[in-house]
């Protein structure tokens, strides 16, 4: 796609189409020719490891297909009207936007109260993102590592499906030694968010980390104190609308999810849950939810 396509889709890249800033560059909602929604990621050449973060993206990819990973439809890499470098990625585009903006953002506008997830809902994403995680780590040719899990990256199309996007700092490992190519995105050291990003180059490291040290805290809540540590709404959501009996299976519901959380979260990465395990735990809470 040339950069005059999309120029032209995006309303010259016009604030109004503006849906994300992230560390590299901005995204922009746009509608091709024919009619297609898209979500044109514009990398900013400025910011140092720009480029090489499109080209890690590209070939993150260019050979993997999970019905959890946003789908990336097409590349520019050109000049633009002044002459100057210009790269950009065209995903498939998430109606419901970003994991982020339905557990954190204020209300709009157009909102009368704030957005809110089900326990069920939330099931649901947490399920999608291990089976896109695990697909990435077990069932690529050569297993690649995300680096940078985190809701802003979790995208929700119209059924509330989620997709794990933005690979640009994602690393391929090369063999089952876990030695990651040089030539991939490995300089990027430590880059991603801090409480996100994995430090290690095991496929576990990419699992949710202990930055705050909750996982104690989850230890210290189960099973008894398991109410006071989430969300209340989402616990007094759920039991209005079910019977009072339902009430217990909620709080069975939330210990295991915070199990797996626990268990994922060790210090040690070689202590922590593989990623196939965790998500046979979430399809089979599933089932009894």
């Amino acid at each position: 796609i040339s950069y005059g396509d999309l120029l032209k889709a995006t309303d010259v890249f016009s604030s109004g189409n503006l849906i994300g800033i992230g560390s590299f560059g901005s995204v922009y909602k746009g509608v091709l020719e024919d009619q297609t929604y898209v979500a044109v990621k514009v990398l900013n050449l400025q910011r140092i490891g720009a480029s090489k973060s499109f080209f890690s993206e590209c070939k993150a990819l260019r050979n993997i297909m999970h019905r959890n990973l946003v789908k990336i439809l097409t590349a520019c890499s050109s000049v633009d009207y002044q002459g100057n470098e210009f790269k950009a990625l065209v995903y498939e585009f998430m109606p419901n936007k970003s994991l982020e903006a339905w557990l954190h953002s204020p209300l709009d506008e157009e909102q009368e109260q704030p957005r809110s997830l089900s326990l069920c809902q939330r099931l649901n994403i947490i399920t999608d993102v291990a089976a896109a995680v695990d697909y990435l780590h077990n069932h690529c040719k050569l297993p690649i590592i995300h680096c940078d899990i985190k809701p802003s990256n979790v995208l929700l199309d119209d059924s509330m499906t989620a997709h794990l996007g933005d690979f640009g700092l994602a690393r391929i490992i090369a063999d089952s030694n876990s030695e990651v190519i040089s030539d991939q995105t490995s300089s990027v050291g430590l880059k991603g968010t801090i409480g996100y990003a994995a430090p290690g180059k095991r496929p576990t490291d990419d699992m949710f980390r202990d930055g705050l040290n909750l996982h104690k805290l989850v230890q210290m809540c189960l099973d008894e104190n398991v109410e006071e540590m989430v969300d209340p709404t989402l616990v007094l959501g759920e039991a209005a609308a079910e019977p009072r009996p339902h009430l217990k299976g909620i709080n069975e519901c939330l210990i295991s999810l915070l199990r797996i959380g626990e268990a994922c979260s060790q210090e040690l990465s070689r202590d922590r849950m593989e990623i196939h395990d965790a998500l046979n735990h979430l399809l089979k809470l599933k089932t009894m939810f």
